[in-house]
């Protein structure tokens, strides 16, 4: 499950996030040494998980496997997808096009800063570990010393006061929910 960007074992997952930070569909993981970013989003089915008018926009990267998915996807067109326009040799974007990949860069930075936030989490990250290996079937994870039984019970006892708290509103005023 070799990563050369990480320079050790990795597993890759592709994630498709909408522009509310939801995600709307997860690949499944699958080891990086037999597998790429453009690869694993041709076998996800994407035809199956999005509509004929839905725009998926992608790094510069996935451009290059779209012909395939393509071929493969009859109810999917070149105009489901959306990425960076690139340079051509000798000659400079003009503004609109700069503009363009400029604002593009900024919602790809606003997808990877959600996984950033996840990374804040140190059982999020336990796969960067020394030692870590990746539970193999029927295996248990081992949990990061983050996950102890006190921090276990202040997280559900900080639940129980957020839930109390939203249940003790009052929503019957439309007001108060904008």
């Amino acid at each position: 499950m070799y990563s050369y960007k990480l320079k050790k074992s990795g597993l890759r997952t592709q994630v498709c996030i909408d522009i509310n930070h939801m995600v709307l569909f997860v690949s499944k993981s699958a080891p990086c040494k037999d597998h790429n970013d453009g690869s694993m989003m041709v076998e996800m089915g994407l035809a199956n998980k999005i509509h004929e008018m839905d725009c998926v926009g992608v790094d510069g990267g996935y451009t290059q496997h779209i012909p395939t998915l393509l071929e493969r996807e009859d109810s999917l067109d070149v105009r489901n997808f959306c990425f960076p326009i690139r340079k051509k040799p000798g000659q400079d974007l003009d503004e609109h096009e700069a503009l363009f990949n400029s604002e593009f860069a900024g919602f790809r930075s606003m997808i990877e800063a959600t996984f950033g936030d996840l990374g804040v989490q140190p059982h999020h990250m336990a796969w960067a570990e020394d030692g870590f290996d990746y539970p193999r079937k029927k295996a248990i994870l081992v949990q990061s010393q983050v996950a102890t039984v006190q921090n276990r019970l202040e997280s559900g006892a900080e639940l129980l006061r957020l839930q109390e708290e939203f249940l003790g509103m009052d929503l019957s005023d439309e007001d108060d929910m904008i």
